[in-house]
């Protein structure tokens, strides 16, 4: 049996903040009167050596020298030391990812050049729609695992660019119980409690809680956020070789005066090229209206069976079920052919829709070792299947409000009577069965082969707002075979070397036709990576290099013999090729260090793709965390860089007109103070120089989205 000491109720008014509050106030009053404590283990944050084994590239725990791909690791020490709330900010730490807004709440995660679209829980598919998918919080999850490049073999379907796998927590043996409150910029407050331990004297179930509630103003006028999440989760050992799993959780964004993006300015020179640039104005202008409102809803449940088949031979069945749902309604910035610089006028559309989701997923596998011509190998067989049921229950269309100065915004309309102009449902089945075999070949030789077989049902029906059907699309995807190959090779107890080759596939959006009205062929990817991985000081540091190419077939682009300028052909092609460099771990018992740097130059190959998005080339990452010695053991401080070279996109029906912002370099720092082995302070700064940057930039009619300013943090963190 395994070791378990490792690891839809809304959560109304949080009233464990003050009493919590006032709690760790008497503790620290007690204790900060001692002349020495006993300061808590400090792990690794340098991912790699801290999280020893992963299950984002195997479905089980796998050792990451072992795993013949990159592999990143978020784990709970770092989300805490950093204030990484979600996702969204943890992916912003990965090294080589790009995180791009597509308004206030929504995102994409962008790796090698290429979109994340590969999400899993606990190892089990589920779907990342960026149509209704918002940052999730991290108070439910124990750590970020993601996977470079194609993930095909379990997700199925998926981005080019990568995968990710979040972690739940987990009821624990030991009891404790753990709470946050945190103060910072803009008045943002945060309160989070996490309670776990056994419910029985014999300890046979266990079980744990996790509630957060944020509260915050945005950094420009006119905009608040309130967030609740609630997670539960139960452990039974119905046996001693069964354990069953129940949990549930609810989570909820209520963000008011959300605004989306800007456009950016268009002109032409003297030859009558077109030129395009980024706006400089205010980040604390608004451009929306105080009726703009996003409103996100998520409850989940799910259930787990783990039988011990005896042989060291484990099965596993996961089941889930969810319901997603996102409300929009705003007032926007979006001009058509961009800013005219001399006039400095920005046109404010509206526009609204209510998006359901309805999420069902089964994941069932077998994992064990087995012998074979005097070696011993291991083999996993599974099968999966999702469906998921998109529902947009009203796509009203933008309509035009007024014109606005772009330095002065100052909108003047009311809320408009929206004109409801389609109704959408989608339904999407996938179902599977693969394979994960890792044959040993000699002493330090590995061979690990996998594949998948897919099937993939899709269907697409609009109606008018009468109720009539008005257009229907159906595609098909029956076997579809995804491969993957990998060798490992050790060179000694120090070094390993390895190889891959991993594939994947992206059926097209279904508004994405031919000429004839039919869907495209699904997009292609491949990747081929090699590389070395080492660790050193037993394990506490690691380190990697990885040489990469990254290939993307059957691209949607323009279809040149339609008249109408409205289809697509699957014939564009995209690669990326670079190399990637990783440190993570402790250099000395005081010291610890993340780093990365990767290397990305993207090509389009017999494209014409309307806008042709490029990856910064260079990517920087650091942080570091130092405890002070003797008798300031109880200070630490820490500090982080993100440097990225310059981002551009450029537009073809401009002549490649190009929408360019330099690069940037992001610092942050922090001090700690360890008040009692129970309780502790720190204070972070983000953007300490209060750098003016576009976290995303897109075309001249909007998508281009300011990052962060500067801001501060207080946090005092208690466990018990």
């Amino acid at each position: 049996m395994r070791n378990r000491n490792k690891q839809g109720k809304r959560p109304g008014q949080a009233l464990w903040v003050p009493l919590m509050a006032a709690g760790m106030a008497a503790t620290g009053a007690t204790w900060a009167q001692e002349e020495t404590i006993d300061l808590p283990a400090h792990t690794v944050v340098g991912e790699e050596a801290q999280e020893e084994q992963v299950a984002v590239a195997s479905k089980v725990p796998v050792k990451l020298r072992e795993i013949p791909q990159t592999v990143n690791v978020v784990g709970q020490e770092r989300i805490e030391e950093q204030n990484l709330y979600t996702l969204e900010q943890a992916m912003k730490q990965v090294g080589g990812v790009t995180v791009q807004r597509i308004d206030a709440n929504r995102m994409t995660f962008m790796s090698r050049g290429f979109e994340m679209t590969s999400l899993s829980l606990d190892g089990t598919p589920t779907t990342m729609d960026s149509r209704i998918f918002l940052s999730p919080s991290l108070a439910m999850y124990e750590r970020v695992e993601v996977l470079k490049g194609p993930a095909g073999i379990f997700n199925g379907t998926g981005g080019t660019g990568g995968s990710i796998n979040l972690v739940r927590k987990r009821p624990q043996a030991t009891p404790f119980v753990a709470g946050e409150l945190s103060a910072g910029s803009w008045d943002d407050y945060r309160g989070m409690i996490d309670v776990t331990g056994p419910l029985t004297e014999s300890g046979n179930i266990r079980g744990r809680a996790v509630a957060s509630k944020r509260d915050r103003q945005y950094y420009y006028d006119g905009g608040d956020e309130q967030s609740n999440l609630f997670y539960g989760v139960l452990e039974v050992d119905l046996t001693a070789e069964t354990l069953l799993t129940l949990g549930v959780s609810h989570q909820e964004v209520d963000a008011r005066g959300a605004q989306r993006s800007l456009p950016s300015y268009l002109s032409t020179d003297a030859n009558g090229d077109f030129k395009l640039k980024l706006v400089d104005v205010s980040r604390d202008n608004f451009y929306g209206a105080k009726w703009n409102r996003d409103y996100f809803w998520s409850d989940s449940a799910f259930v787990e069976l783990e039988q011990q088949l005896g042989g060291d031979w484990t099965a596993k069945l996961s089941l889930r079920h969810a319901q997603n749902n996102f409300d929009l309604t705003q007032a926007y910035a979006r001009n058509g052919l961009g800013i005219d610089p001399e006039l400095n006028l920005v046109d404010m559309n509206a526009i609204r829709f209510d998006y359901r989701e309805e999420q069902n997923e089964v994941d069932a596998y077998i994992d064990g070792p087995f012998s074979l011509l005097g070696r011993e190998h291991k083999l996993l067989i599974g099968a999966n299947y999702s469906r998921s049921e998109f529902h947009n229950k009203g796509d009203y269309d933008s309509e035009f409000l007024e014109e606005v100065d772009l330095f002065d915004p100052r909108l003047a309309s009311d809320k408009p009577n929206f004109v409801p102009q389609q109704n959408v449902f989608a339904d999407t089945r996938q179902h599977g069965i693969y394979s994960n075999l890792r044959l040993s070949l000699a002493d330090p030789l590995t061979l690990v082969l996998g594949g998948r077989l897919s099937w993939w049902d899709f269907s697409n029906t609009t109606y008018t707002p009468a109720g009539t059907r008005s257009d229907e699309s159906n595609k098909d995807i029956d076997g579809k075979f995804t491969p993957y190959v990998g060798l490992v090779y050790e060179l000694d107890p120090t070094y390993s070397l390895y190889a891959s080759y991993a594939e994947v596939f992206q059926p097209h959006d279904a508004r994405t036709r031919d000429i004839a009205g039919d869907m495209l062929e699904p997009l292609q990817g491949e990747q081929w990576e090699a590389g070395i991985k080492g660790e050193y000081l037993d394990g506490a540091l690691a380190a990697s290099f990885a040489l990469f190419q990254v290939e993307e077939e059957n691209r949607a682009i323009a279809d040149l013999n339609d008249p109408a300028g409205n289809a697509s052909v699957a014939g564009g092609k995209a690669r990326s090729r670079g190399y990637e460099l990783e440190l993570n771990g402790q250099l000395t018992a005081d010291w610890s260090l993340n780093a990365n740097y990767t290397y990305t130059h993207k090509d389009y190959l017999n494209s014409t793709d309307s806008v042709k998005s490029y990856t910064p080339k260079h990517i920087l990452r650091v942080w570091t965390r130092y405890q002070l010695p003797g008798e300031l053991q109880r200070w630490h401080l820490q500090a982080g860089m993100n440097s990225v070279s310059k981002t551009y996109n450029t537009i073809t029906p401009l002549g490649d007109a190009k929408l360019q912002q330099s690069g940037y370099t992001l610092f942050d720092a922090g001090v700690g103070y360890q008040i009692t082995p129970e309780l502790s302070a720190d204070v972070l700064v983000t953007n300490l120089t209060d750098k003016k940057y576009y976290q995303r930039i897109n075309t001249m009619q909007d998508g281009n989205i300011w990052g962060d300013p500067r801001a501060a943090t207080l946090t005092l963190r208690a466990k018990f």
